[in-house]
């Protein structure tokens, strides 16, 4: 739900770290499949706000599943 409020007050770049976290916490729960949907979901929107720092952390974070 709030990564739909985030999206609709075109809030892509809070999306984004909202996905990436829980991504993470995805990844340690180990759902794998989750985390990499979470994760994929981050990084085109940091790609898409320009967000180079967020985006190699979360291409690191995507290596390691």
């Amino acid at each position: 739900e709030s990564i739909r409020i985030l999206e609709t007050g075109q809030n892509s770049l809070e999306a984004a770290r909202t996905h990436l976290a829980w991504g993470q916490l995805s990844q340690d729960r180990g759902n794998v499949d989750e985390a990499h949907a979470h994760l994929e979901q981050a990084a085109h929107k940091f790609s898409e706000s320009n967000a180079k720092n967020y985006l190699e952390n979360v291409k690191e974070l995507l290596s390691l599943l």
